[in-house]
C-alpha cells in the first residue's frame, strides 16, 4: 500500500523550514448533496406536519348537549322559599350546599316551590333536567325577587350602598368542593376604594361568605362593586337596602360587563325619588347621554344635560322628574350611550307613608328566555335600541297549564309591552330574529318588583380538537353561561 503523500516543507522568509498546507477541493457529488438534503428535509417537515411551519388557525369549539347544570341561589330576605321550573323536562333536581342534600321533583312548565330554605342554596340539575332549568327566590313579603342563576366569573354592581342608610351586602356562594377565590374592586365618587380585605376572598367549597360593605367599606356615596373569580366557581348577589328592615329591601341585580349602550327598564310610577347611577372603570373620562325610549319614539328629556364621569370613578344623576314625566305618559325605558363601556343602575324609593325600595335593571338581550313570576300585576317590558323586533311570549300557571301566547311587536327607537295573565306563574320568551332587551315589572299590594329575563342555558361548548390547532373557548362552557363543574 503506498502511503499518503507528505507535505513539501517549504522555507520561511527567516529561513526556519516549515510545513505547506493544503486544503481539500469539494467534489461535485458533495455540493450537491449539500444543496438537497436540507431542501428534502422541509419538504419532509411540510408534507407530514404542517404545523412544524406555521400553526393552524384557532378552531371554534362545537355545541354539545348539556348534561349538568347548577343555578345558585341567595340567602332569603324574610321567606324561605325557592322556586324552580323547567322549560324543558319533568323530572328530580338536587338542592345543595356542603353537607345539605335534599331532592325535589320539578314538572315541565310547572312551578315548584320548595320551603325551609332559609340559606344559600344550589339548585343541581342533572341529564335532561340541565337544559332549561331556571329557579328564583321570591319574597313576596319584601316585594323583592332575584333570578338564580349559573356561576360567572365577573359580575358589576352598580349603585351599591356602604353607610347606615343606605347599605348594600354582597353574597359570595362556592357551588364546588374545593375553594374558590375573588377580587372585589369598589369604585366610589372619587376613584377607586382602596380596601385590602377584599382582594383575594377565599370562598371554602359548599360555603358562603357574606361581605357588609358598611362595615367593610364605609362610604357616604354611592359605589360601583366588580367581583372578579380568580379561582374557581361563585355564585355573587348584592342585597340593597334604605333601612334595617327587610321591609325596605331588594336584590340589586348584577350586569354582565361595562357597555357602551345600556338599556334600563322597569320605571315605576309615584312619587318619589330617582336616582340614576354611573361607573366609569376606565383610565379615561366618559361622557353619558340619557334618553327616554318610549312606545312613541326615543328622546332626549329637557333639563338633563350630558353627563360627565371622571375616570374609575361614579357619578349619581337625579332623574326623579325625568322618570316621573315620562312614565306618567307612556310605557318607558331609559337608553343610557357613552363614549366609554360603562356600569348603570337606577334605584327608586317611591309611596308617600310605606315607602318601596326598587331598581330598573339593565336589560340583555336575549334569544330564547324564561322567568318564574312573582304574584301580582305582572307586565312584559321590551325596548329595540338598535333594530325592529318581534318576540312571542307564553304563559303558565303555576300547574303548568298554558295560558296564552302573545306576539310583541317592536319598532326601532321604541319600546313595548304586553299586561301578562292574572295567575301567571312562568313566562318563556322567544325572539323571531334579532334578540331584544326585556324584563318584567311586577306591581303587588306592597311594592314593585323588576327582573331581567334570564337565557335560557340549552347546551353547552367543547373544544375541537387536532394535531396543531387551539379551540378559541374553553371546554365544559355553557352557549349562556359558565355553569358546569
Amino acid at each position: 500500500m503506498t502511503p499518503p503523500k507528505q507535505p513539501t516543507p517549504r522555507r520561511s522568509a527567516s529561513g526556519r523550514r516549515v510545513a505547506s498546507t493544503t486544503q481539500a477541493t469539494p467534489s461535485r457529488r458533495s455540493l450537491l448533496l449539500a444543496v438537497l438534503v436540507p431542501v428534502v428535509t422541509l419538504v419532509a417537515i411540510a408534507a407530514t406536519d404542517g404545523s412544524a411551519v406555521s400553526p393552524r388557525p384557532p378552531v371554534p369549539p362545537q355545541e354539545a348537549a348539556l348534561s349538568s347544570l347548577q343555578v345558585v341561589c341567595p340567602p332569603a330576605l324574610s321567606g324561605g322559599d325557592v322556586s324552580i321550573s323547567s322549560a324543558r323536562a319533568t323530572g328530580s333536581v338536587a338542592l345543595r350546599l356542603g353537607d345539605v342534600r335534599s331532592e325535589s321533583t320539578i314538572t315541565q312548565d310547572a312551578t315548584t316551590v320548595v320551603p325551609d330554605q332559609d340559606a344559600s342554596v344550589v339548585v343541581d340539575g342533572r341529564d335532561a333536567l340541565a337544559p332549561g332549568l331556571i329557579a328564583a327566590r321570591i319574597d313576596d313579603r319584601a316585594a323583592a325577587a332575584l333570578s338564580c342563576a349559573p356561576p360567572q366569573s365577573d359580575y358589576w354592581f352598580t349603585g351599591v350602598g356602604a353607610a347606615s342608610i343606605h347599605s348594600s351586602d354582597l353574597e359570595l356562594v362556592n357551588p364546588d368542593s374545593g375553594p374558590a377565590v375573588a377580587d372585589v374592586e369598589i369604585y366610589g365618587a372619587n376613584g377607586i376604594v382602596p380596601v385590602d380585605a377584599v382582594r383575594g376572598v377565599t370562598v371554602p367549597g359548599g360555603t358562603a361568605t357574606t361581605i357588609d360593605l358598611a362595615a367593610t367599606a364605609p362610604n357616604r356615596n354611592e359605589l360601583a362593586v366588580h367581583v372578579t373569580v380568580a379561582r374557581g366557581r361563585l355564585g355573587a348577589s348584592m342585597v340593597d337596602r334604605i333601612s334595617d328592615t327587610d321591609r325596605y329591601a331588594d336584590w340589586l341585580a348584577p350586569q354582565a360587563e361595562p357597555a357602551t349602550s345600556n338599556v334600563l327598564l322597569g320605571l315605576t310610577k309615584g312619587a318619589g325619588e330617582r336616582q340614576l347611577v354611573v361607573s366609569n372603570p376606565s383610565e379615561d373620562q366618559a361622557r353619558v347621554q340619557v334618553k327616554v325610549i318610549g312606545s312613541d319614539s326615543t328622546f332626549a328629556p329637557v333639563g338633563l344635560d350630558e353627563i360627565s364621569v371622571p375616570p374609575q370613578s361614579v357619578v349619581v344623576t337625579d332623574v326623579s322628574a325625568v322618570v316621573r314625566k315620562a312614565i306618567g305618559k307612556q310605557e318607558s325605558g331609559l337608553l343610557v350611550t357613552s363614549s366609554l363601556p360603562v356600569t348603570v343602575g337606577l334605584r327608586s324609593v317611591t309611596g308617600s307613608t310605606t315607602k318601596d325600595l326598587s331598581h330598573a335593571v339593565g336589560a340583555a338581550p336575549v334569544q330564547e328566555a324564561a322567568l318564574l313570576v312573582p304574584k301580582g300585576d305582572a307586565t312584559l317590558l321590551l325596548a329595540a335600541p338598535d333594530v325592529s323586533g318581534a318576540v312571542s311570549v307564553t304563559s303558565y300557571d303555576a300547574q303548568g297549564k298554558k295560558l296564552a301566547t302573545k306576539r310583541v311587536v317592536a319598532k326601532r327607537l321604541t319600546s313595548a309591552s304586553l299586561a301578562l295573565p292574572k295567575k301567571t306563574s312562568m313566562v318563556v320568551v322567544k325572539a323571531e330574529g334579532k334578540p331584544l332587551p326585556a324584563a318584567v315589572r311586577v306591581v303587588t299590594d306592597r311594592g314593585v318588583v323588576v327582573l331581567p329575563l334570564q337565557e335560557l342555558v340549552l347546551s353547552t361548548l367543547v373544544p375541537a380538537v387536532s394535531p396543531g390547532s387551539a379551540s378559541v373557548q374553553q371546554a365544559g362552557e355553557p352557549v349562556t353561561g359558565q355553569s358546569l363543574p
